[in-house]
Order: C-alpha cells, then structure tokens, then sequence
C-alpha cells in the first residue's frame, strides 16, 4: 500500500500522481509585513512591473542529437511512503513522468516599519 501524507499545499502548487505532459504552475503575490497596526490598503497588481514583465525564459537550442532508448523493467511505480510538510508557491510534487515542466512565482514584498522618535533617542 502506498501512503502519501502531505500537510499543506498552496498557491498553484501541484501534487500528481501518474504521468503528465505539461505543467504550468503560475502564481502572483503580493505580501505586507506591517509593524503596529493592520494594513488598511488597496495593493493590486496592476501598480507593480514586475507583475506587468515578461518571463525572461532561456533560448534553450540543444546543441547535438541525443537518442535515447529506454527499456523498463517493470512498467509500474511504486512509492512506499512519502511525508512532505508543505508545497508551495507554484512547485510541483511527481510521482511519475513530465516532459516539459515551466513554473513561476513572482512576489512582491513589503515591510512597513514604524519610525523610531527621535527625541527618545536624545534623552
């Protein structure tokens, strides 16, 4: 019997069991870290390039011809047991084949910190 236990998984992360052609896993963040009070804001991605950019993708052109002969010597997959705490932020868990895999994750942080009084300081 296979087991599997997996905690958490979140933001376009994936879990697959068998073979798959194609992932895409895409995911856009936004996080604040705001010391004191709760952030009371409208963030959206629209005011951000790096949401707005282009994937800078390789120009991947293989080089020479490779062959490749496989022969399986047993046709199945077997996993006895697999713990995984989290996946996150568009990262794939595979238990079998994927041919063309591109994933990506673009966040943008923010730390609001509360200024030191300066007059503190000199007393």
């Amino acid at each position: 019997m296979t087991q599997i236990n997996v905690t958490a998984i979140s933001s376009s992360s994936i879990l697959n069991l068998g073979d798959t052609h194609q992932v895409q896993p895409k995911m856009k963040g936004i996080a604040v870290q705001k010391e004191g009070e709760t952030f009371q804001g409208d963030l959206k991605f629209e005011n951000f390039p790096i949401f707005q950019r282009k994937a800078n993708w390789p120009d991947y052109q293989p080089t020479s011809n490779v062959q490749k002969i496989t022969f399986h010597h047993n046709p199945t997959i077997h996993v006895k047991q697999v713990y995984l705490l989290a996946l996150s932020t568009s990262s794939i868990f595979q238990v079998g084949n994927i041919n063309h895999i591109s994933s990506e994750a673009r966040i943008k942080h923010f730390r609001i910190i509360l200024e030191e009084d300066e007059d503190e300081d000199e007393g």
